[in-house]
Order: C-alpha cells, then structure tokens, then sequence
C-alpha cells in the first residue's frame, strides 16, 4: 500500500487480474494498520498479512474488521487501549493481539 487514508477500502483493480478481483475480500486500510501497528510497533502479537484477505482464508481479520469498523473513529489518533474492544474475537472472546 502507498499509505492510503485510513477511511481507504483496498481491493484488487479488476482491470489489472485475471478474474473479477474476487480472490480477496475488500479491506479496510485503517483496520489493517491498526492490527499491523499493534503487532509490529506495541509488540502485542496477532500480525495481518494480505493473505488473511484471500477468500476461502480461514483467517478471523475480515469478519473483526466489520466490528472495528463499526465503531472505530478514524480520524481520530490511533490507541491501542481505545480499539481493542473492536478487535476483540467474539467466539474466543480474546484479543488478536494476545
């Protein structure tokens, strides 16, 4: 990524593949570099990597997405402490940071 606004979706440009671009789910960049930020920089585990996007991925970061999305205010400074609750796994009811 070029560092897009964090309110960016990023999706494959079907102009530039070989299908309809439907080989990844859309994905928030704002949720990316939050989840990124909290496992490179705070060294607080889970990482994401473009792959957890890939349809068919067994990975919980789309579906965590939604929830981060739903209440995360993007224009505000990014705080660990302030988004885990919307990064919090509903089923395991743990953090991808932990």
């Amino acid at each position: 990524f070029y560092n897009p606004g964090y309110n960016t979706t990023v999706s494959p440009c079907k102009e530039l593949t070989d299908s309809d671009g439907a080989e990844y789910v859309p994905c928030s960049y704002g949720y990316f570099r939050a989840v990124k930020y909290a496992g490179d920089l705070a060294d607080l585990g889970r990482e994401i990597f473009v792959w957890d996007y890939e349809v068919g991925s067994d990975s919980k970061h789309p579906e965590t997405q939604k929830r981060f999305l739903e209440g995360a205010d993007l224009t505000k400074p990014f705080n660990v402490q302030n988004y885990r609750k919307w990064i919090q796994s509903k089923e395991e009811d743990t953090t991808l940071f932990e």
